[in-house]
Parts: structure tokens; sequence; C-alpha cells
């Protein structure tokens, strides 16, 4: 990154982290669950393929709900609607989703596992 660019960019990044711990979806993600990890790499084997990665949040909720949250700072475009903004966020990601998903799911076969995505913009979460 141009040196020139780091001040604004810092910036961007605390407004995010700001605006996460104020939202109500946000509180909940971040909370304390009995069982969670943040950076989770994972790999198996999902639908005839190794498949790996590193998902941002997961936990198990109160109801034994295994969650894969992705966050995304994707900028909220003013003009659009933020039920327009998550639902496209929410199609550009699914096929990424499904495949931390499914890989979570390896891990306890027969428990729910859902995904979302933490939208840092909006403080909104969208779940799969």
């Amino acid at each position: 990154m141009p040196p020139q660019q780091v001040e604004q960019a810092v910036d961007r990044v605390i407004e995010l982290v700001a605006r996460t711990l104020a939202s109500e979806a946000g509180q909940w993600v971040l909370r304390d669950w009995p069982w969670w990890r943040n950076e989770y790499p994972l790999s198996g084997w999902a639908d005839g393929a190794w498949v790996s990665a590193v998902i941002d949040r997961c936990f198990e909720d109160g109801d034994g709900v295994l969650w894969v949250i992705d966050y995304k700072t994707a900028a909220y475009p003013i003009n659009e609607p933020p039920d327009a903004y998550a639902q496209r966020l929410k199609a550009k990601y699914a096929e990424q989703m499904a495949e931390y998903v499914a890989l979570l799911a390896l891990l306890r076969p027969g428990v729910e596992v859902r995904g979302g995505l933490l939208l840092a913009e909006t403080g909104a979460l969208v779940s799969y």
C-alpha cells in the first residue's frame, strides 16, 4: 500500500470495527459462545474434491446450531436500498459460503450448520 494511503485505510478499518461492535448483529456474532473460533483453518473432502478455507468466525449458538460467519467490508452505495445491498452480496458469496458450511459440517455430522455474512458497512447479518 502506498504510504500516503495508510492513514486513510487505518481510519476506514477503525470505522468498520466500530460499526460492527455497535451493531446488534456484530455483538451477537462476537459474543463469547461456548465454542467459537476466529480465522479457523479447515480442509476436507467435500462434494468430490479437497477443499480448504480459513473461516473468519464460527461458533455454536445456544440452540446447538453451528454458524459460519464471513466478514464483508464492501462499500455501501448511497443509492442502493439496504435490502438490495444485502441480497447482492448474499448472491455474490453464495458459492463460497456453501463451501464453508460444507467444510464445517464435516466436523459434526448431523448438526445444523448455517452461514452468514456480517456486513460491516451496515451492521447487518445476512444468513443463508
